[in-house]
């Protein structure tokens, strides 16, 4: 049995131990952002992904950003009247999309311009041009491409949404803030267009409206934990230190893999001790 200077020993070491626990959290408190694009703002951003849902003749690609939540979406659209495609154009597209879905994206580049060059407005084959340049971080020719998309059809909000996502990567954030809120003016009920306005209104230091776009986005998707842990961010910025714990806790909840997981543990103690 150990004696009583023994006994002092060991409770001393676990003092000690829990008071340079808590010390630390009030100096390494690492500001992660669950984010996929941000004028060079932020270190931790998601690649961008190129996601292609099949090898149809409407083949569509969404691109957005986790600042933003995706970097590409693909839709099937079969919207676009294909009556007036020459069979061939047809092809060139198709045959620009299987390139693409293999990374040969030069080869898709030059198929898509093919396919451009027999129908001018092809409206499908001019947006897949866009995400190819998109891809290969060519965003002016990106933008050139989405905006004769927008003159084809002024409703579609993926064509404002892939604008808006390039010219972040351009670093200009007052048209990238525009045109997803034209995006989201089309498609309201769409939780990414919530997020990424308000990942953009978060990098023009609008934390006010991030907020009230994230909550829009949690109502929209309540297990959303990016969208938890980013509203946390701005709750603390703002100082409201009690929603943001309840935030914290939501994004661990429903993100219980989550490898920062112990950095967030220490930004819920650092706030509750203020």
């Amino acid at each position: 049995m150990p004696n009583k200077l023994q006994i002092f020993i060991i409770l001393m070491v676990f003092v000690i131990t829990l008071l340079i626990t808590i010390f630390t959290t009030f100096f390494i408190v690492k500001k992660k952002r669950k984010s996929i694009e941000s004028n060079n703002q932020s270190t931790d951003l998601v690649p961008v992904k190129i996601k292609v849902e099949g090898l149809t003749k409407f083949q569509r690609k969404k691109t957005s950003g986790e600042l933003y939540e995706e970097e590409i979406k693909s839709i099937i659209n079969g919207k676009n009247n294909s009556s007036h495609i020459p069979d061939f154009a047809k092809n060139k597209n198709d045959q620009g999309v299987e390139a693409f879905n293999k990374g040969e994206t030069d080869k898709a580049i030059s198929l898509y311009d093919e396919a451009i060059k027999i129908t001018p407005n092809f409206h499908l084959a001019i947006y897949n041009l866009g995400n190819a340049y998109f891809s290969v971080e060519e965003y002016q020719k990106a933008i050139n491409n989405y905006e004769k998309v927008i003159m084809l059809d002024p409703k579609d909000q993926f064509a404002y949404y892939n604008l808006a996502s390039s010219y972040s990567k351009l670093g200009d954030l007052n048209n990238a803030n525009v045109y997803y809120q034209k995006a989201l003016e089309i498609s309201p009920n769409d939780y990414t267009n919530h997020y990424n306005l308000a990942k953009s209104y978060e990098s023009l230091k609008n934390y006010t409206l991030a907020i009230e776009e994230y909550q829009k986005a949690i109502n929209l998707k309540p297990d959303y934990a990016n969208a938890h842990y980013n509203l946390a961010e701005m709750l603390k910025i703002k100082e409201k230190n009690k929603q943001a714990i309840q935030e914290y806790e939501l994004y661990l909840k429903y993100n219980p893999s989550a490898e920062d997981e112990m950095d967030v543990k220490r930004i819920i103690v650092s706030l509750m001790m203020k």
